[in-house]
């Protein structure tokens, strides 16, 4: 068995639809004066999902400044409406991270995060810490909360979930046993069970030349862990609409998840969990259990 390791290296980011009025009338601009300009005249009748979808559009501006005054007035608008977002501050924080704007990240540590990082799902955790290591930023105390949470969810943490963690620690260039041991025993419970499911199919499904047709497999692992995946991040269609603000085209085959938490280019989630155990330790015989994977 073999993965085809083509690994996309567009971010998720470039995916955003703008489904509101004022996100579709942000589409046409293209210098950063004009567009914040734009914000600052509507910011008040702005919803948070308008709010996400201006901090993603400022990434693909012309002439961007964001120690501007017209930028500055429009983050202190979103800092003082921050508590709208306490349910998806690590859309926000990713945002921001996107831009490099470290001065709001450590703002929303220090009224949001700092208090309340315990009642996120893994999902929003892996992305925090994603997002603070991005730019360099190491709040220890942030960390400290982070690993406690890590090793007691680390059995319910996806590979995409994973994948961000162990980029995370290898950015802030931390080693902290206890924690990477957990990740590395999750890894290789998620991909031993990938083996066993993946050797499955290619026994039991038709080929045509060197590809696989992929039929719907029924087994007790598959069943039990569907069932709690669903039950961890099923939301229903009007819930997703009403709270979820990542806006990537849900219909769209590279963003369904598996059981697993892989979308279909996993190749990219295994990529990063290899390269940043490389970071930390070159030596470690982990890697020799990715190579039999791969091979």
């Amino acid at each position: 068995m073999s993965f085809l390791l083509t690994v996309k290296r567009y971010s998720k980011i470039l995916n955003w639809k703008h489904d509101t009025y004022y996100a579709s009338l942000m589409n046409k601009y293209v210098y950063f004066d004009e567009f914040m300009r734009f914000c600052n005249d509507n910011k008040e009748q702005f919803s948070k999902r308008d709010i996400i979808a201006s901090l993603t559009y400022i990434h693909h501006m012309k002439k961007v400044d964001l120690l501007s005054p017209i930028f500055n007035s429009y983050n202190d608008f979103i800092c003082s409406n921050i508590n709208i977002f306490r349910t998806n501050i690590s859309t926000l924080v990713h945002r921001y991270a996107i831009l490099g704007h470290t001065k709001s990240l450590l703002f929303i540590y220090e009224n949001v995060l700092k208090n309340n990082i315990l009642n996120y799902d893994n999902k929003s955790i892996s992305l925090i810490a994603w997002s603070y290591a991005k730019n360099n930023f190491y709040l220890s105390d942030l960390f400290i909360e982070i690993n406690k949470i890590l090793r007691a969810c680390i059995k319910t943490m996806t590979l995409h979930e994973l994948s961000l963690i162990a980029w995370a620690y290898s950015k802030i260039n931390r080693l902290p046993p206890l924690e990477m041991v957990c990740l590395k025993n999750r890894v290789y419970q998620l991909l031993n069970s990938l083996d066993e499911e993946l050797n499955a199919v290619v026994k039991n499904s038709t080929t045509e030349g060197d590809y696989i047709k992929r039929p719907k497999c029924s087994n007790a692992y598959y069943d039990i862990a569907k069932d709690d995946f669903n039950e961890r991040n099923g939301r229903n269609e009007m819930e997703r609409h009403e709270h979820s603000l990542e806006n990537t085209f849900e219909d769209n085959d590279e963003n369904k998840i598996d059981i697993h938490g892989c979308r279909k280019n996993l190749s990219q989630d295994i990529c990063m969990i290899m390269k940043s155990y490389a970071i930390m330790n070159r030596t470690d015989p982990f890697f020799f259990f990715f190579y039999s994977i791969l091979s």
